[in-house]
């Protein structure tokens, strides 16, 4: 009513009319005489008029919502609009979030709409805004209130990932895992992967021939306490999240077995460049860090979108073929659809490229 005062005045007006017609019809001793009444054709064509010219109104302003916050096109016209309408009510517009964000479960508030933490739908973890400042309030019109809401989760995360990358290299692995949400243990994990990798060719490529060796043996080992941690007794939560790990870090022990077994010695080979590598650095477009992944040429920021602790997919030499070919026709502004029978896992692989 506030943001489309015209045509709800109008929509007033035919509600009006067509109460009076209902009632008019009431009061008729039959129906006959009800609708053979003078002047009732006219008035309903007008109504439904009235009512076709608030429905365009209604479709363009929804379809300008939609244009201003753009995951509102993946939620029903339903849905939209009874979180357009629950504005002024923090508590209601967050009831909903899974809708918009797929990994939130809940969002606990605070005095005046502040946001204080994320539930995620996988199990019991929550993520605190304790680093980012000011807090992200639920307040004034939904859609600028959700996009300052994944905003500032992002803003939290980036945060919180600083603090996971610098305890990875202080504190034992195994505590480590436990002491940050699933999604940095897994990112953190791949930045160091990538720098590890990259610091070992580069002895390599400078002489000392065992470092490729070296590290391999020591993916080994770190696979194996992680093998041992996931058989023993632990939270359903803690457990997904190492068997996560192990999910990555078999792949990555993989992929540098591959490159120890084929001789690589240096980081410009191909073998290597066509690897999805994660690098937390500043990019010479920017002034602060951030997180990068490449995949032979191309580049893309990492978005920090919240993904809770999902089950993530084994990665198969084909995988690896699917992400290069995905993010080459990405990289070029091109579409890619990967291709084949029915159930083999073309739509989860997609769906895990972009995890």
């Amino acid at each position: 009513r506030d943001e489309l005062p015209e045509a709800a005045e109008r929509f007033a007006g035919v509600n009006e009319e067509l109460e009076a017609l209902l009632a008019q019809l009431g009061e008729a001793p039959t129906a006959l005489e009800a609708l053979t009444a003078e002047g009732l054709l006219d008035r309903l064509r007008n109504v439904a008029e009235g009512l076709d010219v608030c429905e365009r109104h209604l479709t363009d302003f929804l379809e300008a919502k939609r244009r201003l916050f753009p995951r509102f096109y993946f939620v029903s016209t339903a849905m939209l609009l009874h979180l357009l309408s629950r504005a002024r009510e923090p508590e209601d517009v967050v009831r909903h979030i899974n809708t918009v964000m797929q990994a939130v479960q809940a969002v606990q508030l605070g005095a005046g709409g502040e946001v204080l933490a994320l539930e995620s739908t996988e199990g019991p973890e929550v993520v605190r805004m304790d680093h980012v400042a000011p807090r992200p309030k639920v307040e004034g019109r939904v859609e600028t209130a959700l996009a300052a809401l994944i905003e500032g989760t992002r803003s939290e995360l980036r945060m919180q990932l600083v603090r996971a990358h610098e305890d990875h290299t202080k504190r034992k692995r195994i505590d480590w895992v436990f002491s940050h949400a699933a999604q940095l243990v897994l990112l953190t994990a791949q930045i160091a992967w990538t720098a590890r990798t990259e610091q070992a060719l580069a002895h390599v490529a400078s002489g000392v021939s065992g470092a490729l060796a070296d590290l391999c043996a020591l993916q080994r080992t770190e696979l194996a306490d992680l093998i041992t941690l996931v058989q023993g007794d632990l939270q359903p939560n803690d457990r997904r999240k190492v068997m996560n790990l192990i999910t990555l870090e078999t792949h990555t022990r993989d992929v540098n077995a591959k490159l120890l077994a084929d001789g690589v010695r240096h980081t410009a080979d191909f073998a290597w460049v066509s690897q999805m590598k994660t690098r937390r650095g500043v990019h010479s477009t920017d002034t602060e860090e951030d997180v990068w992944v490449h995949v032979c040429d191309a580049e893309f920021r990492y978005s920090f979108e919240y993904l809770g602790n999902g089950p993530r997919l084994v990665v198969t030499p084909l995988t690896d073929r699917i992400y290069i070919t995905a993010t080459q026709a990405c990289h070029l502004a091109l579409g890619c659809a990967p291709a084949g029978p029915a159930g083999t896992g073309k739509t989860e692989t997609t769906k895990d490229l972009a995890k």
